[in-house]
């Protein structure tokens, strides 16, 4: 297999391998952090600069730690990634906690001028906040349990997810419970020795029948599995997270955890969020009416025509079937008949072509690049003028058992400046940043994690949803972000949004590509 120039990420991997490197990381993460601490006087170069090198190395291996247990096909290797990311994250709570590391850069931040550069400036002014968020600005006990708070939400998050991830419940339906879908769907469907089809509660299959299917109860049956998907064992966690989440934003000051979140975004309180979401509400309601009751009347006239009942209420199996015959009749838009204009293929070569054409960029395909699964492909990206290399990309477009079940890009490697040697940091003595003698800017490199409609066993062909279409231009949309961020530190790059930037900031970028997207489907 080809290594690809600046890529850090190593995909052939095993059990052992996991286990060892999550220790090394966590050995060498302890030291840095104890290094910083005991360091002395409290400057730029002792305590900033050492803990932003580090976070750009840390980031990329624990990402590629942390990566296998959303796509990689051994559930082996899913289980030894998701049990070294529970290690990781208890650790990195234990970093965050140290409050001599916090007090020093409180010490950096009073002395801190127009000097240095202004991503350093609000680097710091970041960690202090991120610091009291943590209750370090508090007294021993109050920071104590804060911690304990901290780690148990993360091991809460971390076994909700994995749950998700191997969920696997599938639903038996004869051909008749399945009457209204496209002929070719049902015949795509595994078909079982008791003669029904085989339904999985992944998109491919769950859209298709809830937007197709007349049959109320074969609706019902699916709606009711899909959005019961690990009731068992995430309802508890749910309960758990609401009190731990409650109890934290109450030490902290906060009236509730809603507006713990909303202080780093840009609505900043829930105050806030409730007045706008009213006061939506209020200007949708005539628009709302109007549109129920013609959802209402094409139910009547479904259950005069196939002899059901009505009750005169929509119910949560009803709105996407209704919704769908609303663009059927009124509007003549048939999403299954729409999907022969959108080729897999030729969807994803013109979504590349008009992203490099929008962003002045080159992609090209690796050939025989180092992969966790065979339909994984990865690109590099390069300035189109200036041939310089920025990163790569890889996409993982289809559902399989195991894999994350939605639509993400997973930053993989931060785009930002990384030491050459740990032990020599110099500093400009104009921007005060690493010197280019002793650092490097850093490939970015993520993946887009998907779940598409798989191409045909047989054929090799596949076709989109005009719905998944717009979703892969819109994750695509944050994979460019992630490539093309230009930033010093870790903490600025799109991989650590969540900590560094207002989150809300990650959206808005997809939403103004997204105002492209009708016109760019004349170019597809």
């Amino acid at each position: 297999m080809s290594v690809a120039s600046g890529c850090c990420l190593k995909w052939s991997t095993s059990v052992g391998d996991i286990v060892k490197r999550t220790s090394t990381l966590i050995n060498y993460a302890r030291s840095v952090y104890d290094k910083v601490g005991s360091s002395k006087p409290d400057t730029f170069e002792s305590v900033v600069l050492p803990i932003s090198m580090f976070e750009a190395e840390y980031q990329t291996e624990r990402n590629a730690i942390d990566f296998p247990q959303h796509t990689f096909p051994c559930k082996a290797i899913r289980d030894a990634s998701c049990d070294a990311t529970r290690k990781l994250s208890d650790v990195e709570v234990e970093l965050e906690m140290r409050k001599d590391v916090f007090e020093k850069f409180v010490s950096v931040q009073k002395n801190i001028d127009s000097s240095f550069s202004d991503e350093y400036r609000r680097y710091v002014d970041r960690k202090v906040q991120l610091g009291r968020r943590n209750g370090l600005h508090l007294d021993d006990d109050k920071r104590k349990l804060i911690e304990a708070l901290n780690k148990e939400e993360n091991q809460l998050c971390i076994d909700f997810q994995r749950a998700l991830n191997e969920e696997n419940t599938l639903l038996e339906f004869t051909d008749e419970e399945l009457t209204g879908c496209p002929a070719d769907f049902i015949d795509g469907l595994k078909k079982l020795p008791s003669g029904k089809r085989e339904v999985s509660l992944k998109y491919p299959h769950y859209f298709p029948i809830m937007q197709k299917a007349s049959n109320p109860e074969t609706r019902r049956t699916l709606e009711t599995a899909f959005n019961s998907r690990c009731v068992k064992e995430n309802t508890p966690i749910l309960k758990r997270l609401m009190e731990l989440r409650k109890e934290r934003a109450t030490i902290l000051g906060f009236p509730t955890h809603a507006d713990f979140m909303l202080d780093l975004r840009m609505a900043k309180t829930a105050l806030n969020v409730d007045k706008f979401l009213s006061n939506v509400g209020t200007k949708l309601k005539e628009a709302q009416v109007k549109e129920t009751a013609r959802l209402l009347e094409l139910k009547k006239e479904e259950c005069d025509r196939l002899g059901y009942t009505f009750n005169n209420c929509l119910n949560p199996w009803d709105t996407r079937y209704y919704m769908n015959m609303v663009k059927e009749r009124d509007y003549s838009v048939d999403e299954v008949a729409l999907k022969k204009y959108f080729p897999l293929a030729t969807v994803k070569s013109g979504i590349l072509r008009l992203y490099q054409q929008l962003l002045g960029l080159r992609f090209e395909r690796v050939s025989n690049a180092e992969v966790w699964h065979e339909e994984v492909e990865m690109y590099s990206v390069s300035d189109s003028q200036s041939d310089s290399l920025l990163g790569y990309f890889y996409l993982d477009l289809h559902p399989r058992e195991g894999k994350y079940g939605h639509a993400a890009v997973f930053g993989l490697q931060p785009g930002c400046r990384r030491l050459l040697n740990s032990n020599n940091i110099t500093v400009d003595e104009h921007s005060h940043s690493p010197s280019l003698l002793t650092s490097e800017r850093q490939l970015a490199i993520a993946a887009m994690v998907a779940n598409f409609t798989a191409p045909d066993k047989e054929t090799g062909e596949g076709f989109l949803l005009h719905s998944e279409v717009e979703t892969f231009f819109h994750e695509f949309g944050h994979l460019m972000h992630h490539i093309c961020s230009h930033t010093e530190t870790a903490l600025f790059s799109y991989g650590l949004i969540w900590k560094g930037n207002v989150k809300d900031f990650r959206h808005a970028l997809c939403l103004m590509l997204g105002q492209h997207f009708r016109e760019a489907f004349k170019g597809l």
